[in-house]
């Protein structure tokens, strides 16, 4: 993908096929303008449910054309243990028996884990108040290039697993309200030490 283009649309006509093909009505057309090193200007259409989530670097995010913004429970620990977190697993290897382990964990700490199937509906729907964080091992560009900016015009955070902001690469990252962002992201790299360290790495 020629991310050096001056401008540059990123098209993901079907987030989430597998539900798509399956017949779940939880898939999305994802589409954002990248120009001058950022994006720009992003769409996120759920046909399902006819919501269309906007949003550009001069506008807040919209569903509808009505203002959404992510949503704030309490503080702490207690944000934590009522959050409701959404995920994906990735499709195979070793990230996704990772996946495994950090559910496995999380999912006694939190109010709920859910699988939505498209990563691009899991974080424009912490962007409007629905989940609290999405996280998932095996990102692509198309998959959070609109979701991502959704997300930032609606107050949340987006970073890689590593706690560093999403610079147009793949692999792991954590969309969040922000009071939650930080034990997300300790849960998560909890078990990527443990398997680092059973793997002297």
């Amino acid at each position: 993908m020629p991310v050096d283009a001056a401008e540059l649309w990123i098209v993901d006509p079907i987030c989430g096929s597998l539900n798509f093909v399956q017949g779940i009505p939880c898939f999305a057309i994802s589409i954002a303008l990248r120009s001058e090193g950022r994006i720009r200007a992003a769409v996120v259409y759920d046909p399902c449910h006819d919501e269309l989530f906007e949003a550009t670097t001069e506008t807040s995010a919209t569903v509808n054309g009505e203002k959404i913004g992510v949503q704030q429970l309490s503080e702490g620990t207690e944000a934590w243990s009522a959050a409701v977190v959404g995920t994906d697993w990735p499709r195979h290897g070793e990230r996704r028996n990772r996946a495994k382990l950090i559910v496995g964990l999380m999912v006694d700490q939190v109010s709920e884990c859910t699988l939505m199937g498209s990563p691009a509906l899991g974080i424009s729907s912490v962007a409007a108040g629905r989940l609290h964080a999405y996280w998932h091992l095996d990102l692509k560009i198309w998959d959070i290039a609109a979701a991502g900016l959704i997300l930032e015009r609606a107050g949340g955070v987006l970073t890689d697993t590593q706690g560093m902001t999403w610079l147009f690469s793949d692999g792991g990252y954590i969309a969040s309200n922000g009071v939650i962002h930080g034990s997300a992201l300790n849960c998560i790299q909890a078990v990527l030490r443990l398997e680092a360290g059973a793997h002297g790495g």
